[in-house]
């Protein structure tokens, strides 16, 4: 997972964290999509660093029987010809999921779409909690009671 996304679920975290308890986390909604409509606009500035995701290819290029990220990680590793080896950790911006473009930097070439994706999936559980649709977590905030 991105650092920008993991950024994001810690803000939003800091955000609930204000709530006297979890009776007001429908009170901070609003403040709660603030920080997600922020976070959608700034995508496309962040530092490379921020969007890089860490990828894990298991095995050699050839090995590969579908195109998917971690074959694309091996192939792009192998045409810089630096010794790959699987298992090797390789950070990639994601220029193209579709097409299964990455690159080693170049944050001005991302695929936005993906990381709202990302960040549209980080927001689902402090969506689904605040519309009252989700459990009591007065068992993980007990200071909140």
């Amino acid at each position: 997972m991105p650092a920008i996304v993991k950024e994001f679920q810690a803000r939003c975290l800091s955000v609930l964290s204000e709530c006297g308890s979890s009776r007001e986390f429908p009170l901070y909604y609003s403040r709660l999509e603030e920080v997600k409509r922020r976070f959608m606009r700034e995508l496309r500035a962040a530092p490379v660093e921020k969007l890089a995701v860490k990828v894990r290819p298991s095995r050699y290029p050839g090995e590969y029987s579908v195109k998917n990220m971690q074959r694309a990680v091996a192939e792009m590793v192998e045409g810089k010809h630096v010794a790959f080896e699987p298992g090797m950790e390789v950070p990639v911006v994601v220029s193209d999921m579709g097409r299964k473009v990455l690159r080693a930097s170049a944050a001005d070439q991302i695929d936005a779409a993906y990381y709202r994706h990302l960040i549209e999936m980080a927001w689902e559980p402090f969506s689904y909690i605040i519309r009252k649709k989700g459990p009591d977590l007065t068992a993980f905030f007990p200071a909140l009671i």
